[in-house]
């Protein structure tokens, strides 16, 4: 099934053939718009993620998001539907030098994903429909997928048994009930560790919801044991024919606001300080189209980017 002007998904989206240029690997080639979407969106399905108890990859013991049949410690990695950028620091240092990232160690790649806002981008209202039925679908799973990492902390023995019990004593307090008589399924008790506890990969008291999304910039070079240097890794940009834009030059500012994307990610949990949560690291980019950068839009056509 054809595409807007006629174009398959794969046409805007890259195909698993390449010739002496770094090319994404995509599955979805024979995809029109409609079915390409579906096909994201059910890359996070709850029959497509297994959350397990596992161990990551320090040995300790923890709550594993994963692709269905994952059999090691590897993150869920998924690609989202087309959303526009916000705030991008793709090139370069990324944020390095700003007062989040004074330090090398400090410094990450990040953008921030917005909900809706596609008329920015593109002017065919059927396309966008379409799109941001994808987007939130996306994200409904993404929470569902998030709540039921947490459901399955809350349950284990063992992990965060402290702040569990603080949450405990202080529901108990409030409810004046002896504390070994809290139901531990109570709603109330959960929702009250959630608000105070979780975190989410999706911002959706945000409005538009936003999704950020970022990777540390520096990495130490894990071939080398003994060095302790920190080398920039820039993130992979594509362009909608899939090709590396910046394998040769990071410095360009590829990716603008206002631009629409889709973006690799992992996704896994946390537990810091008593807090438990989800996220999202950022694995690759791929412009689909160039919109409106800074205070101007400016559209070109989807297949601009081929060349």
């Amino acid at each position: 099934m054809a595409t807007h002007d006629g174009m398959t998904f794969d046409d805007l989206m890259g195909s698993e053939k390449s010739e002496g240029v770094s090319k994404r690997p995509r599955s979805t080639s024979y995809l029109g718009w409609t079915e390409a979407m579906d096909e994201l969106v059910s890359k996070t399905k709850k029959e497509a993620i297994q959350i397990v108890i596992g161990t990551d990859w320090r040995g300790d013991e923890a709550v594993l998001i994963q692709n269905m049949g994952e059999t090691g410690n590897w993150p869920a990695r998924f690609e989202t539907p087309p959303f526009v950028a916000n705030y991008p620091r793709l090139s370069g240092d990324g944020n390095l030098g700003t007062k989040f990232a004074p330090e090398k160690k400090d410094a990450s790649f990040e953008v921030t994903l917005s909900v809706g806002e596609l008329e920015q981008v593109e002017d065919d209202t059927n396309k966008n429909e379409i799109t941001l039925n994808a987007q939130k679908s996306f994200v409904d799973n993404i929470k569902n997928r998030s709540m039921e990492a947490f459901n399955l902390m809350w349950q284990a023995e063992g992990l965060l048994e402290k702040k569990k019990m603080k949450i405990i004593k202080q529901y108990a307090k409030m409810k004046k009930i002896d504390v070994n008589k809290v139901d531990k399924t109570d709603p109330d008790l959960i929702e009250m560790f959630i608000d105070e506890n979780m975190g989410m990969p999706v911002k959706l008291a945000k409005s538009p919801v936003m999704i950020p999304l970022k990777a540390r910039a520096f990495k130490r070079d894990y071939k080398n044991p003994g060095s302790d240097e920190l080398h920039c890794r820039p993130i992979p940009i594509y362009n909608a024919g899939g090709e590396q834009i910046n394998a040769d030059d990071n410095d360009t500012d590829h990716v603008e606001r206002g631009d629409l994307l889709t973006c690799e990610v992992a996704m896994s949990t946390y537990m810091v300080n008593g807090n438990f949560g989800c996220k999202f690291e950022l694995k690759g980019v791929t412009i689909l189209k160039k919109g409106a950068g800074g205070s101007k839009k400016r559209k070109t056509n989807w297949g601009s980017l081929m060349a």
